[in-house]
């Protein structure tokens, strides 16, 4: 019987679920605090999709330059010699030549991260070491990407360009930062370990990110010396409608024409760009002719007021019901033919008398006289009246329309997304960093300490923001606008730290008299590495929940100030700008284009930022946790 039983109890022992199950723990490795974090996130289906709309704003916000711009990627021009023949060409970069540091140093920095965090993979896989190919073809990208930007700084006129210690502050950047990143690069290479065996992969790989991040600045700046002021040139006139033989270039997916655009240039709405017709000089003939925009939008045709059939020969007078056809009396132009291109052609109609003449006169104003090209052919339909015929070539298609500049919606839309995010982040960066250091002196001290700070942090929740905003606004001169988003972010920044610093001071009250802190004390460690380091990772949840919440805030502000005409002015986008053209103040008409998609965006940015808040929040506070497991 016992032999029996024995092998009974030995099979019950071995499936016992809470041996198995301690076994089984013991076997996982183990997880870092933010891998739980993320653990947490991912199976919550509305924090994916935030994540995954705020991964395609971030992509957006950096490439904007390069995916929505009106010069080209790579222009080709051929060389003549003196006989007119072809004997080589030139090859030239307009589109990276007009960037500024801070697109150099943001589409560097996503560039990197992208690298960095796929090489990760391969290093975790290596257990903590670099691969030596993948290792070179870094090093060599970032050296490789500083001596060319060293090739085109103008050093020929170098000293006129900027003063000493612009020209020392870049230059440590690229010696700063090269030397993180040899350093990063030094301890991927040799997968060194720390004295307690710990891997270093994440630091060297954080390392790599900053050092190149920095001495992208630096080759940013040098580079964007040769960056014109002001760029006229409407390439795609040059490269795709009149084109010299030989001549050629790449143009990005969406054209941007804010500045190239004639400013008379009507809104056109989503998917069709048409020909059109405007009146010049207060002339009614664009109306009494029926080829006005007004009339094709209404379907008024010019045969419903004539009671025969249309034809050359049939007089001004007679038409409308006998009221005939106003021309301009002092024999200006009567009105403007603006194409595909966005070239407007002004029409004189003086002395014409039949609607031969007038077809007459249309048909010669679309002749360029320098060329000899014909931009429309304008002809008579005996069922309606004159009708166009566009003969330029089409402007790539406005996919959301036009504004009433010509600008493409789309591109000012990406373009606006930098503005946004970057008024979100850095201005909430500013916010949490100040907020931090000031709430984590007066909650470790307390006392008069914090009486003090409690009183500060009072007087600047009573500065009304918005007001102080409107105030700075008011005070910065025209010439200064460009740096109006530097403005803003700065004084949304020092007027949004207050949460953040009574967040902190809660916490470390609560933290100071824990004993790992006491213990810190006893030891005789530095005040910057007990609140810093050991205090501040343990009490920083409360703050990184509200900064989610804080970029949210910040959008909101920027985007209205803009949509009552006190942020953001043209020709830099945004949102809030685009929401207030919607309407034409002198006609009254709602483009709805102009409001449907950038409050879309508004939306899906707000709300993504609100969602992760609130699932980092459930996430990372244990308390919640806790609850939860009850």
């Amino acid at each position: 019987m016992s032999s029996q039983t024995a092998p009974a109890a030995q099979a019950l022992k071995s499936i016992n679920p809470l041996e198995r199950g301690a076994e089984q723990l013991l076997a996982q490795p183990s997880k870092g605090y933010w891998a739980n974090i993320w653990d947490q996130l991912r199976v919550r289906p509305a924090v994916l999709f935030a994540l995954w709309s705020f991964g395609v704003l971030v992509f957006f916000a950096i490439g904007a330059p390069l995916l929505a711009n009106h010069r080209p990627y790579v222009a080709v021009d051929p060389i003549v010699d003196e006989q007119g023949a072809i004997v080589g060409s030139e090859v030239s970069f307009p589109l990276f030549v007009s960037l500024g540091v801070v697109d150099w140093a943001l589409i560097a920095g996503g560039v990197v991260a992208v690298w960095l965090y796929f090489w990760r993979k391969s290093i975790v896989r290596r257990k903590g070491r670099s691969g030596p190919i993948a290792l070179a073809l870094y090093l060599l990208a970032v050296v490789g990407i500083l001596v060319v930007s060293l090739v085109m700084t103008p050093w020929e006129r170098a000293r006129d360009l900027q003063p000493a210690w612009w020209w020392a502050s870049f230059s440590a950047c690229i010696v700063i930062g090269l030397g993180m990143v040899f350093w990063g690069a030094w301890i991927v290479g040799t997968a060194r370990r720390d004295a307690f065996g710990r891997d270093l992969t994440t630091g060297a790989l954080r390392l790599l990110f900053f050092g190149s991040f920095i001495a992208s600045v630096g080759a940013g700046a040098f580079v964007s010396l040769n960056r014109p002021a002001l760029d006229r040139t409407d390439y795609f006139r040059e490269y795709q409608v009149n084109p010299e033989e030989g001549a050629w270039a790449i143009f990005p997916p969406i054209p941007h024409n804010y500045i190239g655009s004639e400013p008379y240039a009507e809104s056109q709405p989503p998917l069709s760009p048409t020909l059109r017709v405007i009146s010049s000089g207060g002339s009614q003939a664009p109306a009494d002719l029926a080829i006005d925009t007004a009339s094709r939008r209404d379907g008024r045709t010019l045969a419903q007021g004539y009671q025969g059939t249309l034809s050359l020969e049939t007089p001004l007078a007679e038409l409308n019901n006998g009221a005939g056809v106003e021309l301009h009396p002092s024999g200006r132009n009567d009105l403007i033919i603006i194409t595909h291109d966005l070239e407007g052609t002004r029409v004189r109609l003086r002395g014409a008398e039949t609607l031969g003449d007038v077809i007459e006169g249309l048909n010669k104003a679309a002749v360029v006289r320098r060329t000899g090209d014909t931009k429309f052919v304008a002809s008579l339909d005996p069922a309606t009246g004159i009708v166009f015929e566009d003969q330029t070539l089409r402007r790539p298609l406005h996919l959301m329309g036009t504004e009433k500049s010509g600008a493409d919606v789309t591109a000012r839309l990406l373009l606006a997304t930098r503005v946004a995010l970057s008024i979100g982040f850095v201005s909430t960066g500013i916010a949490t960093l100040v907020g931090i250091a000031f709430g984590a002196v007066i909650g470790y001290f307390g006392g008069w300490v914090d009486h003090l700070g409690m009183r500060i942090i009072e007087i600047f929740m009573a500065i009304p923001r918005l007001f102080l905003l409107l105030t700075i606004i008011a005070f910065i001169p025209p010439q200064y606008n460009q740096y109006m988003l530097y403005a803003m972010m700065v004084v949304i920044g020092l007027t949004s730290w207050m949460p953040s610093a009574r967040f902190i001071r809660a916490e470390f009250f609560r933290l100071r008299e824990t004993d790992y802190v006491q213990a810190a004390k006893a030891c005789g460690l530095p005040l910057r590495s007990i609140l810093f380091k050991h205090m501040l990772p343990n009490g920083v949840t409360p703050v990184l929940v509200s900064a989610s919440f804080g970029v949210a805030a910040a959008i909101f502000v920027e985007t209205g100030l803009s949509f009552l005409g006190f942020g953001i002015k043209p020709p830099d986008p945004s949102w809030g700008q685009m929401l207030n053209e919607a309407i034409d103040p002198s006609t009254g008409v709602f483009n709805w284009w102009l409001a449907i998609f950038p409050g879309i965006l508004i939306f899906i940015t707000v709300f993504s930022f609100n969602i992760i808040g609130d699932a980092l929040r459930d996430a990372i506070d244990p308390r919640l946790k806790k609850a939860s497991a009850i």
